[in-house]
């Protein structure tokens, strides 16, 4: 949809919303591998995800590839496909934050038919804990999920690197945060 003409690509975003269709685009995926034969200017194959979400159209960040033929350097994290589409959809500012978080978590959720999403009584438990602030953090530094739970169930756990600036006058410990 990215190289499509503004015509064409208004009639399928109008179609897509009339139809009910969500949208999964992959960043990191699509950036490598969709305009790779391009003579110049390349398009770099990422689809307009400003317009599909004003029309109403669910969009949700994903990442398919892991270590295989076509991109190698997929490892399957989410946060880094949204801090990738941060760059190419030009959703950079603090306020697109909450947009970013919301197609890496509801709409994912929506997408994927999870009925008893998010952090309520009742739905399943399963969440990821990442080592920031806030979700505006997690982005920016890509943080380390300290716990992640499936159905209540620890199944990953990291414990964050500590980062020592050696100094003449002694070392101090930095952590990359605004506080």
């Amino acid at each position: 949809m990215h190289s499509y003409s503004n015509a064409y690509a208004d009639k399928l975003i109008s179609l897509l919303a009339e139809s009910g269709v969500s949208v999964l685009t992959n960043p990191p995926d699509n950036a490598v591998l969709q305009g790779r034969h391009d003579d110049y200017p390349r398009r770099r194959g990422h689809t307009r995800i400003d317009q599909l979400r004003d029309a109403g159209v669910t969009v949700g960040i994903g990442h398919d590839s892991v270590m295989d033929p076509w991109y190698h350097y997929g490892v399957g994290d989410q946060l880094d496909a949204a801090y990738v589409l941060l760059h190419y959809a030009h959703m950079s500012g603090h306020a697109d934050v909450s947009s970013l978080w919301e197609m890496l978590t509801a709409a994912n959720a929506e997408i994927v038919g999870v009925d008893d999403y998010g952090v309520t009584p009742g739905c399943e438990g399963s969440l990821v804990v990442y080592d920031a602030l806030d979700p505006f953090d997690a982005l920016r530094r890509r943080a380390p999920r300290t716990l992640v739970l499936n159905r209540g169930r620890p199944i990953s756990r990291t414990d964050p690197a500590t980062t020592t600036v050696i100094r003449e006058s002694g070392d101090r410990t930095v952590n990359f945060t605004r506080e």
